[in-house]
């Protein structure tokens, strides 16, 4: 019995001192772990040498993560805040229905209820793909507005171009106006407009239009009488009667052209002596003339008068133009 008694006492020996060398390792890893456990602590702001303080400490939320969720949260929210009234059917449609599932998950957080980490995580990766396609976006209809404002720059630059030519053409027409109602002395008020100027101006066209007609016809009429009257003289008939006198309608008084001098009028030409008939050859030979009366030379000296009257009255006009 006693072999057997020694062999039992050396393995509880053994096994004490198993326990033993277990329970120093043990102790020995709580010691590390305890001082790695506290030096994270500290690093975190923690004072203390506890070691299950120090994993309370560690375990705890920090303020600087509640701000981050916070902010997480409220960038989410204001994302989707920033389209406009006409994006709402489109743009903003579109990308809602990509985050409805997070949109899902942030309903269901009661007021005041800061999103967990996992969330925020969630929410920041989410925002950073749908921001840049919303950047893309952005960036390509400012290419697309930019091509249309080059475009629309460009024709500016020609209508202004073709706008400047055509001021200058309304000015020197503004000015040759001017000097048209200056030459027919019409007095042009201060800031009247281009088109009243051109309308005095047609008016005073036409009004003169219709004088120099008037007059043109009158010295029409007054050649036909004459002819007619020198074919009666040549053909030994009776001379029409004169038409009764009229004044004739004078030119506006114009101070800068004097009236040109009259013609001294023409004396009555005396009737010929009547002599002795032609032979009869001469008269076969030759048309008769018939013999010459005052008539005949009042009607002269009245087709000289309308001729250079007509003449002056002509280069009057030329004149003017």
């Amino acid at each position: 019995m006693a072999p057997i008694k020694s062999t039992i006492l050396r393995l509880e020996r053994e096994i004490q001192q198993e326990h033993a060398r277990s329970l120093a390792a043990m102790h020995q890893a709580y010691e590390q772990l305890s001082a790695a456990l506290l030096q994270a602590a500290r690093e975190f702001g923690y004072l203390g040498g506890d070691p299950l303080g120090a994993l309370g400490h560690l375990l705890a939320p920090s303020p600087l993560n509640h701000r981050i969720a916070e902010e997480s949260l409220t960038l989410w929210r204001t994302f989707f805040a920033c389209f406009r009234p006409d994006e709402a059917a489109f743009e903003a449609a579109r990308f809602q229905q990509k985050a409805s599932q997070l949109d899902a998950r942030i309903t269901v957080l009661s007021p005041g209820e800061r999103p967990d980490q996992q969330l925020t995580l969630e929410l920041m990766e989410t925002l950073s793909g749908l921001w840049e396609e919303r950047h893309a976006d952005i960036s390509a209809r400012l290419d697309t507005l930019i091509g249309e404002l080059s475009s629309h720059q460009a024709k500016l630059g020609s209508v202004q171009l073709t706008t400047a030519h055509q001021s200058d053409e309304i000015e020197r027409i503004a000015h040759v106006v001017s000097q048209s109602l200056n030459e027919l002395h019409e007095r042009v008020p201060d800031g009247e407009p281009l088109g009243q100027q051109v309308a005095r101006l047609v008016a005073r066209y036409r009004t003169d239009l219709a004088a120099s007609r008037r007059h043109a016809q009158g010295m029409i009429a007054a050649v036909r009488r004459l002819l007619d009257a020198l074919n009666a003289i040549a053909t030994r008939r009776e001379p029409p009667p004169l038409p009764p006198a009229v004044p004739p309608a004078l030119p506006p008084p114009e101070p800068a052209a004097l009236p040109p001098p009259e013609p001294p009028p023409l004396p009555p030409l005396s009737p010929l002596p009547v002599t002795s008939p032609p032979p009869v050859t001469s008269m076969l030979l030759e048309p008769p003339m018939p013999a010459p009366t005052p008539e005949w030379g009042l009607w002269l000296w009245l087709w000289l008068r309308l001729r250079l009257r007509l003449r002056l009255r002509l280069r009057l006009r030329l004149s003017r133009l």
